[in-house]
């Protein structure tokens, strides 16, 4: 008897063990939130150890020890714990994933501590030093994360209900931004600036300052001077002007008038020097800024270009002293940053001129030079605006500039004012708005004016107003929330660059 067997089924062809796309992205999605929490977790904690006072280099080792050497402490511990336990059960994870997740957990705790129980001191931590990986790099991408930082401090702070400090930010670095911009919406320019090795930084006394003499509070004569260089100074080549005594005797054999003078040595100084922009990057060592040397090198700091100005006022019997305070400028905060300037006595009266700021502006590590008188015997209710003496009688206003008044005005230059333009509509340096900016610009010398918004945060810059010379300007701008910076421009043409004249900040809910 024969028996039927089935016939055999085919085996089933063997599985694929690799991972599908879907699989793939979804690891790699996992990989990158691991390794993003505990970077993110350092950036934190080094920001809020910067925040405190301690150095970079402090708080970046403090930044990477605790959410980072936390996780191998508490693992240290709980082996030496379960070492301990008599027939322990057997684990379940491998010691380096139990590492990896404690690492996870700890920089969690680290990310959401901060931000949910101090609220206040970590937004504004975020807004002053949000940016230190970037040092002292000054290209639109630096500025522009500065500018989401506390744009990002400013959102943190609404989720948490509160606000960041963005009144003060001590200890940053002064930040230039790019240069003037024509009509189209890109970064503006700033006065040339200091550096973080430049001698004025800490305001230090100079020690052949001295104190301003008795003064009645009056309108200063002359401002603004027209925008003209001494014919003194024109007419000036290089080999006459072989060295300072040469200078001070050119100037003072063919120009008797005092004011006359000061303006002579003012646009030598201007157009003789050049801003030293290598002293930006925060390794430089700041060259000396002794006059003797800023004649020869033609290139200084504001500290410089003050010493020389006041060595030739000297050398002329003309009274001059070197001031240290705070200035601000487009794209600095609004108590600004470590400068230098010039005080002059003419006939027993005091005056003030700033060499730096009408020499030209700094353009990421280009120097652009631009001729100014704008800062030239400006009346001192005009310089108070934008400048703030260490020593308050310098300030030369009644009652003497202090801090809360020099931070509750709007940061107005003095070619704003030089160009007979008045704002109206906002008197302070921080406006709340609900969704929409509305002031008024008068305009009786035609000028033609631009006003930028930037965020602060995320979002795309416009133009508030268009370049216009209409008087008077009326505008009327919807923001969405957050931080927002106006910067207001003024040129004489519709064409060309735009010289900042001043910002004003703005906070839309």
């Amino acid at each position: 008897m024969s028996v039927a067997y089935p016939e055999p089924r085919p085996a089933p062809p063997p599985r694929s063990t690799s991972p599908g796309p879907v699989s793939l992205l979804l690891r790699l999605a996992l990989g990158l939130f691991a390794l993003a929490i505990p970077i993110c977790a350092v950036w934190l904690v080094t920001v809020l150890f910067l925040g405190t006072g301690a150095p970079l280099a402090l708080a970046l080792t403090l930044g990477a020890l605790v959410p980072l050497g936390l996780p191998f402490a508490w693992d240290f511990w709980a082996e030496a714990q379960f070492r301990k336990k008599q027939n322990p059960a057997p684990r379940i994870l491998s010691r380096a994933d139990r590492i990896r997740l404690r690492i996870l957990a700890v920089c969690l705790l680290a990310l959401a501590v901060p931000v949910l129980a101090l609220g206040r001191p970590t937004a504004t931590a975020i807004a002053r030093h949000g940016a230190w990986f970037m040092g002292s790099s000054q290209t639109p991408f630096a500025t522009d994360l500065r500018h989401g930082m506390r744009g990002l401090a400013v959102s943190l702070g609404s989720i948490t209900g509160t606000s960041p400090d963005l009144s003060t930010v001590a200890g940053e670095l002064p930040m230039p931004v790019p240069a003037n911009p024509a009509t189209d919406p890109s970064p503006p320019a700033s006065p040339a600036t200091p550096s973080a090795g430049d001698p004025s930084a800490g305001a230090p006394t100079d020690p052949t300052a001295t104190r301003p003499p008795p003064h009645t509070p009056s309108e200063v004569p002359r401002w603004p001077l027209p925008e003209e260089p001494h014919p003194v100074v024109r007419a000036m080549t290089d080999a006459q002007a072989t060295d300072l005594d040469a200078v001070a005797r050119l100037i003072g054999a063919r120009e008797a008038d005092p004011f006359q003078r000061v303006k002579a040595i003012h646009d030598f100084v201007v157009r003789w020097v050049q801003y030293d922009t290598s002293v930006l990057d925060i390794e430089t060592k700041s060259p000396p800024q002794d006059a003797e040397t800023v004649f020869a090198r033609k290139t200084a700091t504001c500290d410089g270009y003050a010493k020389l100005m006041v060595d030739l006022g000297q050398r002329l019997g003309i009274t001059m002293t070197r001031i240290v305070g705070r200035s601000r400028v487009l794209g600095s905060e609004l108590d600004g940053f470590y400068h230098a300037w010039v005080g002059v006595e003419i006939d027993g009266k005091p005056y003030l001129v700033d060499p730096t700021w009408d020499a030209g502006s700094v353009f990421g590590r280009q120097f652009n030079a631009r001729y100014s008188t704008a800062y030239l015997f400006v009346p001192p209710e005009i310089f108070a605006y934008d400048h703030l003496p260490k020593d308050p009688d310098w300030s030369l206003t009644e009652p003497p500039l202090d801090m809360e008044t020099f931070l509750s005005r709007p940061a107005l230059s003095a070619g704003f004012f030089a160009r007979g333009l008045t704002l109206e509509g906002i008197t302070k340096a921080t406006t709340e708005v609900e969704g929409k900016v509305t002031f008024t610009i008068k305009n009786p010398k035609k000028q033609w004016v631009l006003v930028l918004a930037r965020p602060l945060g995320d979002g795309q810059s416009f133009n508030c107003i268009v370049p216009s010379q209409v008087d008077p300007i009326e505008a009327s701008c919807p923001l969405t929330p957050g931080a927002w910076e106006l910067g207001i421009y003024a040129n004489d043409s519709d064409r060309g660059s735009f010289p900042s004249m001043g910002f004003l900040r703005v906070v839309s809910k």
